[in-house]
């Protein structure tokens, strides 16, 4: 009986996470939101919506629900639903009302400008944490869009292009005047539509990141761009059996110089700064390789056999062992 007592007690504290005065604090709070919320769409839109629900941002963990200071309101206009995120008292609130004109709005304009775009995405972080509205690609906006500045509205969000065949040189001012400086925006120019299908949804690419590590993409994307001027270009270069691409400290393509001295010895230079991949041929799954004595591995990639290493500045000397 007394396990039972003590194993009662703990349910009890694993389904409690507030006390009567939160909970009481909680649904006062509620109560003003329900005016609140209608009063910050009226100031921004002009119009009166329909509150549908409301209920306070919440998440779930192994102790129980806790509860924010942040309501979720569930709202309707004209047949549109959208919902709107705030504190309380009205502060801090931002909503998804215009989140699919301002989309329209953005592909329009890179489009324009970079008619080889297939898709343009926009992800904003979200302090929301209820997993009722988390993960449903919801993008909350505290801006009016006036349907001229984009900049303004874009402020905090990250803007990610995907393009096939796109020269991603020249001038890029436009792409940096509409994104948020301060976010990791890119537009990364694919080989192929097919590449884009394949590897689209798996690249999520930082221009903190090193250029080696976006090297091991290059089989299926052949440009790079962040914003801020950051521009790489991957060049597929093909000598005596030995496919690479290779970028000098720039980002520019460079070229390794490759040697092939005989049948299993290849040597090559990656000039100070730059990086290469190496993509083998098939019948190299039955060799060891080496690089300068190191042992390396390889995998299936497309038609190749891509190396599992990037190979960074300094001469190299390949051996194939069979």
């Amino acid at each position: 009986m007394k396990r039972l007592i003590i194993a009662a007690a703990a349910l009890l504290m694993l389904c409690s996470c507030e006390n009567k005065e939160q909970k009481a604090s909680r649904l006062e709070g509620e109560a003003i939101a329900q005016d609140n919320v209608i009063k910050y769409v009226e100031e921004k839109y002009g119009f009166t919506p329909e509150l549908r629900r409301l209920v306070t941002d919440s998440h779930e963990s192994m102790w129980g629900t806790y509860y924010s200071d942040h309501i979720i309101a569930e709202m309707t206009h004209e047949g549109r639903e959208f919902i709107v995120y705030s504190a309380f008292d009205g502060s801090d609130a931002m909503d998804d009302y215009q989140q699919e004109e301002i989309q329209a709005a953005l592909e329009n304009e890179v489009k324009s400008r970079l008619p080889e775009a297939r898709k343009v995405e926009i992800s904003k972080y979200s302090a929301m944490r209820s997993v009722d509205y988390t993960g449903q690609g919801r993008i909350l906006y505290n801006e009016y869009y006036d349907g001229q500045d984009l900049s303004t509205v874009l402020e905090d969000s990250t803007v990610a292009v995907y393009a096939v065949n796109a020269d991603l040189s020249g001038d890029f001012d436009w792409f940096d005047q509409l994104t948020d400086p301060e976010k990791d925006n890119q537009i990364i120019s694919y080989r192929s539509d097919e590449a884009l299908d394949e590897k689209g949804e798996q690249v999520n690419w930082s221009a903190n990141g090193e250029t080696g590590e976006r090297l091991k993409e290059s089989l299926y994307i052949e440009e790079f761009r962040a914003s801020g001027g950051l521009h790489e270009k991957y060049e597929l270069t093909e000598f005596g059996g030995l496919t690479y691409v290779a970028c000098d400290s720039t980002g520019a393509p460079a070229d390794l110089h490759v040697e092939k001295t005989d049948d299993r010895h290849y040597t090559f230079t990656v000039p100070d700064g730059g990086c290469a991949a190496l993509f083998l041929p098939l019948n190299c799954d039955t060799m060891r390789l080496y690089d300068n004595s190191e042992q390396f591995r390889t995998h299936l990639e497309g038609e190749y056999l891509q190396a599992d290493k990037i190979f960074y500045e300094g001469k190299h000397t390949l051996v194939f062992i069979q």
